[in-house]
Formats: C-alpha cells, structure tokens, sequence
C-alpha cells in the first residue's frame, strides 16, 4: 500500500461538520456557531476543553449514526472485505501556532502492521495544517535508517521533514494510511484552526497492543 492514499466521499449524505457544528453551537449556547470561531472563543491552552466537547459528541447517537453509516457504506466499499473498526474515534485540533504531533509511525507504538488509519478533516486542510508523509521509498529507507541507528527525536523530526510532502485536502475528503507509513506534522501557520478526526481499522483480529475493545 502506499503510504498515504486520499479519497473523497459524499459530505451531505455523510455531513460529519454539521453534528460538529450542530454540538458545539448546543454546548456553547450559540457562542461559537461553526468549528472555525473556536479560536475567537477559545485560548491555545484551552485546547483539552475543545477535545473533552467533542469527545462529549462521539458518545452521542448524532455523531454514531453517521459514523457507523459512513464505515458501512464507504469503507466496506473502499477495502470490500469484514474489518473491525476503532469504537471511539480520536480528535485532533490544531491551533495556530499549535504543533500538534512528532514524526513517528504507529507501529512504535505497539499498534500491529496490518492495522489502517482513516483521518478526516473537518475543514480544508492546506500546506501546514496538513499531516505530511514520506513517498513509500522514503519511507522504507527512513525506517531501515532508524531501526539501524536508533536516532533522537529532533533528528527523526528533521530527517523526515526534508523528505515529507503535504497531504493537502478539502472537507469531503479523507486519507488512508498503513500503520507503517512515517507521518507528523509542523507548526500552523495558518491563521486558521484544525479540527479533525481519525480512527482505525483492523483486519484478522489483528489488534497489536490494543485490547479488542477497542475495537467494534
């Protein structure tokens, strides 16, 4: 598989940023109507109350039907084959200003190989709100380097960011990825903020370190 793959998908039959939108503006009492004036609201170190809000959302029947609708009649089409999925997605949110994650690539975290990753963004995503990717090359030479000579954080950052390129994205689309591929991301520049989700799915009970609760 490639390292990373886009596709699109339906964002009115599978409208995820009205439920986002639709709980904040119910949590806020009106205060902040869309996920884009969250940071007119909202400090950088109030992030974890953003995080707990949505998390809030994910428990909730509005956010689960049109999750679990998108898993059985995208993906299903996307990999055509039986696969579990993670029970509870993640948030990501990204300020400006805000790095929000270190190159790195799942399996080092005791995640198995075979397991996938599905990010979707809430708005569009473009150069440094992006998540950024080695080409599958790349990434294999980076991950023999690595393994090899067991290199410190900042040079993994600065290794992997010279070979990385931006994986750009509208809303209405999202990215697949291996748990193998090498990915992280740098400061915002922008003056716009990132709100995204993602989650993983996995085949064969193939669950790595995670119990198989985790998954559905």
């Amino acid at each position: 598989m490639d390292s990373f793959r886009i596709y699109d998908y339906d964002s009115i039959k599978f409208n995820f940023l009205k439920v986002f939108n639709d709980h904040l503006r119910k949590v806020s009492k009106n205060k902040v109507k869309f996920i884009e004036d969250i940071i007119k609201i909202y400090k950088f170190d109030e992030k974890s109350k953003i995080e707990n809000i949505f998390y809030d959302l994910f428990h909730k029947e509005s956010f689960l039907k049109v999750y679990h609708d998108f898993i059985e009649k995208k993906l299903n089409l996307v990999f055509n084959k039986n696969f579990e999925f993670q029970r509870i997605p993640s948030v990501r949110i990204a300020f400006p200003g805000d790095k929000s994650v270190n190159f790195h690539n799942d399996c080092w975290y005791g995640h198995d190989d075979k397991i996938i990753n599905i990010w979707i963004p809430l708005t569009n995503v473009k150069k440094t709100q992006c998540l950024a990717f080695l080409d599958t090359k790349e990434n294999e030479d980076a991950l023999k380097h690595f393994y090899r000579e067991e290199p410190n954080l900042d040079y993994i950052n600065e290794y992997c960011f010279k070979r990385s390129k931006f994986a750009e994205l509208d809303y209405s689309q999202f990215l697949i990825f291996p748990t193998k591929s090498l990915h992280g991301t740098v400061e915002n520049i922008s003056s716009e903020i990132r709100v995204s989700f993602d989650f993983r799915i996995c085949f064969d009970s193939q669950y790595g370190y995670k119990n198989k609760n985790f998954f559905v």
